[in-house]
């Protein structure tokens, strides 16, 4: 019983920094807190996770990328897998 409960304490915590770490790079895709980002898709390829990016407005994506590329990188160190962004 001790193992299972303790199975299940990693697993809620890796979910949480999971989350935690994902919503640093979903900050950084609105850094203009314009909403320019409509939709994210991801997509597993090896050790890189893609994220595919569909926008509104072109002028004000370079920003949103800076800013999520200025996050990634403590998920990509906790998690081992490289974070690009594709549009």
């Amino acid at each position: 019983m001790v193992i299972k409960f303790t199975k299940l304490l990693i697993i809620k915590y890796l979910v949480s920094l999971f989350s935690k770490l994902g919503l640093r790079i979903a900050d950084g895709l609105d850094r203009s807190h314009m909403s320019v980002i409509s939709t994210i898709r991801p997509e597993i390829s090896g050790k890189t996770i893609n994220l595919i990016l569909s926008y509104r407005n072109e002028k004000s994506l370079s920003l949103d990328i800076w800013g999520a590329e200025r996050k990634k990188s403590l998920f990509e160190e906790v998690f081992g897998y490289k974070v690009k962004f594709v549009f």
